[in-house]
C-alpha cells in the first residue's frame, strides 16, 4: 500500500520524460485540417483571392494545400518543442554561493579524526542534531543545522536520520548521504565530526528542539548560552528551525552550500538514479476512490499517534485546494498544456492507492513506468524496503529530469523545485492553485465548459509559471533560492565572486 498522501512529509511529484516531437509524431497525434481557400493563399503568400481562371489553378491549390500542410505541422511542433525549452528569461545566471574570501578554514588537518577535541575556537560547544519526517524534510532540516551551528559557533556530529515516524526506514546518513563528501566541502565553514568526540560522551547533553523559524539572533544568543552551559546541546527536531527570510546573505550561502554542494546523495544512489527514465510522480486525497478505500485511509489516520487531523472533509478539502491532483486531474492538466500522450511517466511514489484511480490517467499517458519496471530486482536490491533511499533515487531523478511538474507543494515538491532553479531554472511547471483546477474541471464535468475553454483557461493560468526566476516572498527558502543563492549577470553580488554558469555539476 502507498504512503502517498498520508503525510505532508510524502509530497509526491510530477516529472516528464521528452520524446522528441518530429514530423511524424506530430502526425500520429492528429491529422491536420483541410485548409481554407483563404488559408492556403495565404500560405502561397497571396492575399486570400483564387484565381479560378488560371489554367494552372488545380497545379497552385495542390501546391497552396502543401504548404499550408506543411505551416500547420511545423507550428505544432514549435509548440510541443516550447514545453521542454527552458524560461525565456532564465539564461545569464550564476551560483553565488562561495564563502567569503577572507575566512579561514576552523577545521584543517582534523576534520577526519572522530577522536578530535579541538571543536573549532572553543572546545565547550558541540552539537548533534535529530532530523525528522521523511528525505526531503530531513534534507532541509540538516541544512538548516549546517546554518544554525555557524551561528552557534558549534561543531556538528553527522545528523541521526529519522527512524521512528511513519516511513520507519533504518538507514542512517552514511547509507543515503556521501558523508565524506559533506565533511570536506563544509570544512572551511563550521566543524564537521563524524561521531560525538570522547570527551563529550560523558556529558548529559541538552535536549532541546528549536523555536520553529527562529532567526539568527535566537541561536547567536540564546541557543549559544545554553550551548556554553551544557556543552553539549541534541537538537531533537530540525524541521522549520530556521526562518526563510530576515538571515544574513553569508548564512543563506552557507545553507544552500550544505543544501547544494555538500548533501550529495551516495555513489549508488547517483548512478541508479541516472539509469532510471525522467519521471512524473503524484498523489491522491479520497476524491475517486471506493467507499472502503477511503474508509481504510480514515482507519489508517487513527492509527498514526502523530496524525493531526483524524476527522477530514475529503471533498471540502479538495474544493480548497487541500489535495494533491488526482491522476486524473494530472492527466488533463498535462494533456490542457500540450503535453503529447506519446510522453513517458514514471511513478515516483510506489503502488498508487486506489484500485481504478490510475485507469483514467493511462487512458491519456499509456506510457507508465515505475522503477520497478525500469530496473531489474537485482538492481533495486540495495535500496528495497528503504523508503528514503528510494525517495533519494526519485530525487535524483527528478531533478535531472527535462520537466518537473508537481501536483502537491509538500516537502519534495519545495526541495525538487528550488533544486532546479539552482541547476539552471530548469522547466518547472508551478500548477496555479489546486483550488482553481478543481473548479475547472468541476465544471468542465458538469458540461459549463468545452474541452477547448478548459484548456485554453488551463494554458492562460500556467503562463509564465514554468520555472524562471522571481523573487520570492514569504516562502519556503530552499523552493526559490533566488536571489539569495542565485546572481544575475552584472548584478552587484555577482561581482567579484568565482562565478559558474547555473547547471554545472560539482
Amino acid at each position: 500500500m502507498a504512503s502517498a498522501g498520508l503525510s505532508p512529509t510524502t509530497a509526491v511529484n510530477v516529472v516528464t520524460a521528452r520524446r522528441r516531437a518530429t514530423e511524424s509524431e506530430v502526425n500520429v497525434e492528429s491529422t491536420p485540417p483541410k485548409a481554407t481557400q483563404s488559408e492556403e493563399a495565404k500560405a502561397n503568400g497571396h492575399d486570400g483571392a483564387v484565381d479560378q481562371h488560371n489554367h494552372h489553378g488545380h497545379v497552385h491549390h495542390h501546391r497552396m494545400r502543401s504548404v499550408a500542410r506543411r505551416a500547420w505541422r511545423w507550428r505544432i511542433v514549435a509548440a510541443v518543442f516550447e514545453l521542454w525549452q527552458k524560461p525565456a528569461n532564465g539564461g545569464n545566471y550564476f551560483e553565488c554561493i562561495e564563502r567569503p574570501r577572507n575566512r579561514y578554514s576552523t577545521l584543517n588537518d582534523n576534520i577526519n579524526n572522530p577522536n578530535n577535541t579541538n571543536i573549532g575556537r572553543n572546545p565547550r560547544r558541540i552539537h548533534p542534531s535529530h532530523a525528522n519526517g521523511g528525505l526531503n524534510q530531513m534534507r532541509m532540516g540538516i541544512s538548516d543545522m549546517v546554518a544554525a551551528a555557524k551561528m552557534m559557533n558549534a561543531g556538528l556530529v553527522l545528523p541521526f536520520l529519522d527512524h521512528a515516524s511513519f516511513w520507519a526506514d533504518p538507514s542512517g546518513f552514511k547509507d543515503i548521504f556521501d558523508w565524506k563528501h559533506f565533511l570536506n566541502v563544509l570544512k572551511d565553514d563550521i566543524e564537521v565530526v563524524e561521531s560525538l568526540p570522547l570527551r563529550y560522551r560523558r556529558v548529559k547533553p541538552a535536549e532541546k528542539a528549536p523555536v520553529s523559524w527562529s532567526k539568527s539572533n535566537y541561536y547567536k544568543q540564546e541557543m549559544r548560552r545554553l550551548l556554553l552551559r551544557r556543552k553539549v546541546i541534541n537538537i531533537t527536531r530540525t524541521d522549520s528551525r530556521l526562518a526563510n527570510n530576515g538571515i544574513a546573505p553569508s548564512l543563506q550561502k552557507l545553507r544552500c552550500r550544505a543544501n547544494y554542494w555538500a548533501l550529495r546523495y551516495t555513489a549508488e544512489i547517483e548512478e541508479m538514479g541516472r539509469k532510471l527514465k525522467d519521471m512524473f510522480s503524484f498523489t491522491d486525497c479520497t476524491h475517486g476512490l471506493s467507499a472502503e478505500e477511503s474508509r481504510e485511509l480514515e482507519a489508517m489516520r487513527w492509527s498514526t499517534a502523530n496524525w493531526r487531523d483524524k476527522l477530514i472533509n475529503g471533498t471540502d478539502v479538495r474544493r480548497r485546494g487541500g489535495c494533491p491532483m488526482t491522476p486524473r486531474e494530472a492527466a488533463l492538466l498535462l494533456k490542457a498544456m500540450g503535453y503529447p500522450s506519446v510522453t513517458n511517466v514514471y511513478i515516483a511514489t510506489g503502488e498508487i492507492y486506489g484500485s481504478r484511480t490510475m485507469d483514467a490517467f493511462l487512458a491519456e499517458f499509456p506510457n507508465v513506468h515505475t522503477h520497478s519496471s525500469l530496473a531489474t530486482a537485482e538492481e533495486l536490491g540495495p535500496f528495497a524496503g528503504y523508503s528514503n533511499r528510494l525517495a533519494a533515487l526519485d530525487y535524483v531523478v527528478a531533478l535531472g529530469s527535462d520537466v518537473f511538474v508537481y501536483t502537491y507543494d509538500g516537502n519534495m515538491a519545495k526541495a525538487v523545485q528550488g533544486h532546479r532553479k539552482f541547476e539552471g531554472f530548469r522547466v518547472t511547471l508551478n500548477p496555479t492553485g489546486r483550488r482553481r483546477l478543481v473548479k475547472l474541471v468541476d465544471e468542465m464535468d458538469a458540461r459549463e465548459l468545452t474541452w477547448e475553454q478548459f484548456a485554453l483557461a488551463v494554458k492562460g493560468h500556467h503562463a509564465g509559471r514554468r520555472g524562471g526566476p522571481a523573487r520570492g516572498t514569504e516562502e519556503n527558502f530552499y523552493a526559490n533560492p533566488f536571489p539569495d543563492c542565485i546572481c544575475a549577470e552584472g548584478g552587484a553580488a555577482a561581482r567579484g565572486s568565482n562565478r559558474r554558469r547555473l547547471g554545472r555539476r560539482r
